[in-house]
């Protein structure tokens, strides 16, 4: 489990280009976003659902500031690719 991180970016606080590339890469305007607070990195992790309802869960991490977290991120994607849909 992760613990809590107050420092975490929230989905407002994302730069206006990222918030538009979730936007671009599901096909509509994000409705709703709700922000994890538990974790482990300052990056921010927020479960999203756009207007016609497809939802996702996005993790960003600036990579200047936090050069491990990013290699962690990429990691994770490899790894959430393996694992079965279920």
């Amino acid at each position: 489990m992760g613990t809590t991180n107050p420092s975490r970016t929230a989905w407002p606080d994302l730069p206006d280009a990222v918030r538009r590339h979730v936007e671009e890469t599901l096909g509509g305007p994000v409705t709703r976003a709700t922000s994890q607070v538990d974790g482990f990195s300052p990056g921010s992790a927020d479960r999203v659902e756009t207007a016609d309802g497809r939802r996702a869960f996005v993790k960003a991490v600036e990579r200047q500031q936090n050069p491990g977290a990013f290699d962690l991120h990429r990691r994770e994607i490899c790894v959430m690719a393996a694992l079965p849909r279920a």
